[in-house]
């Protein structure tokens, strides 16, 4: 029997960087671990380093993480995740630094219709095409492991020092990493099993009419240093900008809801997010999302979505464009939920 093969130096890099981030406070959970890309979630077998691109790459298996077809919102917060390790595999070591855009779309008609009976995977692609010392630029591709084809695509800009005059030394300095490593450990008891996406989001979310909802910021939804995840933003944003989009494609379309709008098929085709201000830990905010064109007809539905404190300080501010699935006309069935 063959030995296995070691991984690539990149791999070794981004893998020491995730053990790392598990190494704050704010990393337990940290929403990561709903995504099953933290130190304790990850499946290092999963990660490889195309050379010839210089791109950190993993096989996502949505099946762990969402019940249904994989969605923008949640795609855009695995890119944030798996790009700023990138960052790190690549700068060796590199801040994490904090998101200031992203953006993401799907490059097919119709996602909901992407796998069929086929498991739910698909790999990404991370790729940083500019590191500097205060911003980086990365694109992800989402790539199906059977076809090749890339079925959509992302940019991700951050900011890269951490805010921290300390961590901005341990993050990047090889010798203050190394120490930072050996001296802490990864202390997995207070951490939780993983469980579904939606349950991280639904159980703190309370709408409070189409387009609008609160939600209360937990451990469960940060980012390493304590601040709101910048994935998270894009999953909030979609969890409360569809069931606004379904109502008005209801209407346009004139579908048959049976009086529930979630019937309609539909999918969030691009969103682009600028990040303003952190939300930290113990925070109730508003998430609000409006119609933001004059058309009264067609398949498509732009809307603005925004993140806000409580005081009105905006942290995010999105523009989202959700179109109707092929079949939207003809949903499914209403069906008991046992």
């Amino acid at each position: 029997m063959s030995a296995k093969t070691p991984p690539h130096q990149a791999v070794t890099a981004a893998l020491s960087f995730i053990k790392g981030a598990a190494l704050q406070p704010a990393s337990k959970p940290g929403f990561a671990h709903a995504l099953r890309l933290s130190y304790n979630t990850i499946n290092a077998d999963r990660l490889g380093w195309d050379a010839k691109r210089k791109a950190l790459t993993y096989r996502y298996a949505f099946e762990d993480v969402v019940t249904a077809s994989p969605t923008l919102g949640t795609m855009t917060a695995i890119m944030d995740e798996l790009t700023t390790n990138a960052c790190f595999a690549v700068g060796q070591p590199s801040a994490p630094g904090l998101s200031l855009h992203m953006d993401m779309e799907w490059l097919i008609d119709d996602p909901t219709t992407l796998f069929g009976t086929d498991r739910k995977e698909l790999d990404v692609v991370n790729i940083v095409t500019k590191l500097g010392r205060t911003i980086s630029f990365t694109r992800a591709e989402y790539v199906h492991p059977v076809t090749q084809q890339i079925v959509a695509y992302g940019t991700h800009v951050k900011y890269m020092p951490t805010g921290s005059f300390f961590l901005d030394i341990i993050f990047n300095k090889s010798w203050a990493y190394a120490l930072y490593k050996a001296v802490y450990r990864v202390n997995t008891a207070d951490v939780p099993n993983t469980y579904p996406l939606q349950d991280v989001i639904a159980t703190h979310m309370q709408h409070t009419g189409l387009g609008h909802a609160t939600f209360h910021i937990t451990r469960e939804h940060t980012n390493p240093f304590g601040g709101l995840h910048g994935g998270c933003h894009a999953v909030l944003m979609e969890a409360v900008a569809m069931p606004l989009a379904k109502s008005v494609l209801s209407k346009r379309m004139k579908i048959s809801t049976n009086g529930d709008d979630d019937n309609v098929r539909a999918f969030v085709k691009s969103i682009k997010i600028d990040y303003l201000s952190a939300g930290k830990v113990g925070q109730d905010i508003r998430i609000t999302a409006e119609t933001i064109e004059e058309e009264v007809h067609g398949t498509k539905v732009s809307l603005r979505v925004k993140l806000s404190r409580s005081d009105g300080r905006v942290l995010s501010d999105a523009t989202m464009l959700v179109a109707a699935g092929a079949s939207a006309s003809s949903p499914p069935p209403v069906t008991s939920r046992m």
